[in-house]
């Protein structure tokens, strides 16, 4: 009898890169006033965690404000 399952959803059962894409887009220019597209974003950015992302991505900007925003969105 099993008592858990678990699923991996992000990148296993649901393609989310571009939701991801396009809350980097929003961050970026709420924040930081930068127009990107999600075609237009660099690549390190789906490398490391989401703060390390954020402070290579907008290192003038507070990390954690992006990544709580990044969540947020």
């Amino acid at each position: 009898m099993h008592k858990l399952i678990i699923f991996d959803i992000d990148g296993t059962l649901l393609d989310t890169r571009e939701f991801i894409n396009q809350s980097f887009v929003h961050v970026a220019l709420t924040h930081a006033g930068l127009s990107y597209t999600t075609d237009t974003l660099p690549s390190f950015l789906h490398s490391g965690s989401l703060k390390q992302c954020y402070a290579q991505f907008l290192p003038h900007i507070n990390f954690e404000v992006c990544a709580d925003e990044h969540e947020t969105f």
